[in-house]
């Protein structure tokens, strides 16, 4: 609605009879916006890969499920999460590997559950991780590339890795 104001000279405001303006109509049924994604993703052969966070989340704590965009979260892209505040991530079951440095330098991560379909994990995924201090490997048949989990740097907690 919209109202006409209209000050005369004596400065009294004269109000006419309202009119209707389309633009200021509300409708419960009007779109409303998307809400912004999480994550930021790549489409890859078979899905897509995270490839970082779009929205920082402020405790840290992140789930990732396994369909995105109506696609299936296959991968963790080469450096994602590189130097990002995650204390606690939990990975979907849909994933298959987990790229280079994917996971480097997250310092307040402290322990991850990699999922049974994951075949690969990349060189340096987990360096620096000083914090990290359980890793659960739910795979049977996976390839674990040099340096995933360095002990190499300085390190605040002991690192065990518990294994199927």
């Amino acid at each position: 609605m919209v109202v006409n104001e209209t000050v005369e000279e004596n400065d009294s405001p004269v109000i006419s009879t309202p009119t209707q303006n389309s633009s200021s109509v509300s409708s419960n049924t009007q779109e409303q916006e998307p809400l912004p994604k999480t994550f930021n993703t790549n489409a890859v052969s078979g899905g897509i890969e995270i490839t970082g966070i779009n929205i920082e989340n402020t405790s840290g704590i992140y789930e990732i499920p396994s369909q995105l965009e109506g696609k299936t979260v296959i991968g963790i892209a080469d450096e994602a999460f590189k130097y990002e505040s995650v204390k606690k991530i939990t990975l979907p079951s849909s994933l298959e590997y987990i790229g280079e440095q994917s996971f480097s330098n997250c310092y307040q991560l402290t322990e991850i559950v990699i999922p049974k379909n994951v075949t690969a994990i990349k060189n340096g995924a987990f360096v620096n991780c000083k914090k990290l201090s359980k890793i659960y490997i739910s795979s049977k048949n996976i390839e674990i590339h040099t340096n995933a989990f360095p002990t190499y740097y300085q390190r605040d907690v002991e690192l065990t890795i518990y294994a199927s």
